[in-house]
């Protein structure tokens, strides 16, 4: 367990989001976002900042409050912020340099990590009351023995939609659900997994209200943890498919 908190607080997305979050009061001017004092000369990472930006816009309220008062960690949701590794390479590097300069005091890293809001959710976490369990692990637990796979396309429309990506998930022979508007492969596979995992819920719900099936009550709406080889295929994906067949060659 203690393994699955430190990979839904310590991951890339997660602390992006934090990054984009936190800023600054500056003399003479409003409060700063922390990102910006990121120094470079290259147009790229301006663009992909401002890209970020825009998407930051959009999903912070759904992320803050699903943090704040949700019953599961926002994993699809941060998927879908995509944010540049440098975001999150800013908190870590602020982190490490409070450690140096307080000459390895842990007071000074906790008051750091507190203000970022990560304590909060920390202790949120331990109190047990969210799922933490990623959606692609989830969905595997929920499958048992059947396999799953995502197959992952190319949009072809013109347009917006044009080099958006979709994925359809199935669960051994079946097709549970095909979901589009991708802007990544972690991002469409991750919200592919989550809705393909809620229909096998609800079908398994209906099999235990005929009494096809016995549900533990006590654990309804969370999951027994992965082990830590089963949390580290998805820590570690960056990205990447568990199990999917990648179409067209993208």
């Amino acid at each position: 367990m203690l393994h699955l908190i430190r990979t839904t607080l310590v991951n890339g997305p997660f602390l992006a989001f934090l990054c984009l979050t936190l800023s600054i009061p500056v003399t003479g001017s409003e409060d700063t976002s922390i990102w910006r004092f990121m120094r470079h000369a290259s147009p790229n990472i301006g663009n992909a900042q401002q890209a970020c930006l825009a998407r930051y816009s959009t999903l912070r309220a759904p992320i803050s409050d699903a943090l704040e008062q949700g019953t599961h960690y926002p994993w699809t949701l941060l998927a879908r912020l995509d944010a540049p590794k440098f975001f999150s390479d800013i908190i870590e590097s602020l982190l490490g340099a409070i450690y140096i300069d307080s000459r390895g005091s842990l007071p000074a890293c906790e008051a750091f990590i507190s203000r970022l809001g990560l304590m909060t959710y920390l202790r949120r976490a331990l109190r047990g009351s969210v799922a933490l369990l990623h959606p692609k692990l989830e969905l595997g637990m929920l499958a048992g023995a059947e396999k799953v796979r995502y197959t992952v396309e190319k949009a072809d429309e013109e347009g917006e939609g044009r080099g958006r990506l979709s994925c359809s998930v199935s669960v051994g022979k079946r097709e549970l659900v095909k979901v589009g508007d991708g802007i990544s492969v972690l991002e469409i596979q991750t919200r592919g997994a989550e809705e393909a995992g809620n229909i096998l819920k609800g079908e398994k719900a209906k099999m235990a209200e005929k009494g096809d099936v016995k549900v533990d009550q006590s654990k309804k709406g969370s999951y027994t943890f992965g082990t830590d080889e089963e949390i580290n295929d998805v820590e570690e994906s960056d990205g990447e498919s568990m199990a999917y067949e990648t179409a067209n060659e993208m």
